[in-house]
């Protein structure tokens, strides 16, 4: 009591309980798929159990940090009944909008170069029904997210297309092809 304080000094930390913010960063490449309101789970280590709490996105911040890469992202949650404190530590799980109808392929089957990335389309050039011609051309192609040895096909190919999944080292556009599944992989 009593004691001079120069300004600018810290005197006491405040911390508001409801709302909480979430802060958290991102990989740059994840930048696409965020915006605001949009919802997330925050699960928090809270007694034995854990807790899951519901929050959205209410802030992305305008720059990517140049040594991480990172870009911060801030979420809110309620916490009316002040059972979660700041500083709490938390997994965050950003719920993303469902892609319908998305056509996968095996990452075995993208083939990587300067000029774009692409697939081997097989095509039955065959006129008579007795004996089928099959050739191989290169089809480009937009490539998406990756999930386990899939990979979703954006642009550049339909459904029911055939392609080539191994062995594209030996190809070239019209090169002839026999397909031949009898072979376990």
């Amino acid at each position: 009591l009593g004691q001079y304080v120069s300004p600018g000094t810290t005197l006491v930390s405040l911390q508001a309980l409801d709302p909480l913010y979430v802060m958290f960063n991102l990989p740059e490449q994840q930048l696409p798929h965020l915006f605001l309101n949009q919802a997330v789970s925050v699960n928090v280590n809270f007694g034995e159990e854990g807790k899951v709490v519901p929050g959205k996105i209410t802030a992305i911040n305008s720059k990517v940090d140049q040594a991480t890469r990172n870009i911060l992202v801030q979420a809110t949650i309620t916490n009316e009944k002040a059972l979660l404190y700041p500083g709490m530590f938390a997994l965050v799980k950003i719920w993303l909008n469902a892609r319908q109808n998305t056509l996968v392929v095996p990452q075995t089957a993208i083939s990587y170069s300067l000029s774009g990335d692409y697939v081997f389309l097989i095509k039955d050039e065959s006129e008579a029904k007795d004996g089928s011609l099959l050739r191989v051309y290169r089809q480009y192609v937009k490539v998406g997210e990756r999930q386990d040895n899939e990979i979703a096909i954006l642009e550049g190919l339909k459904l029911n297309d055939v392609i080539v999944t191994s062995g594209q080292l030996k190809l070239q556009n019209g090169t002839r092809v026999v397909i031949d599944n009898s072979v376990k992989l």
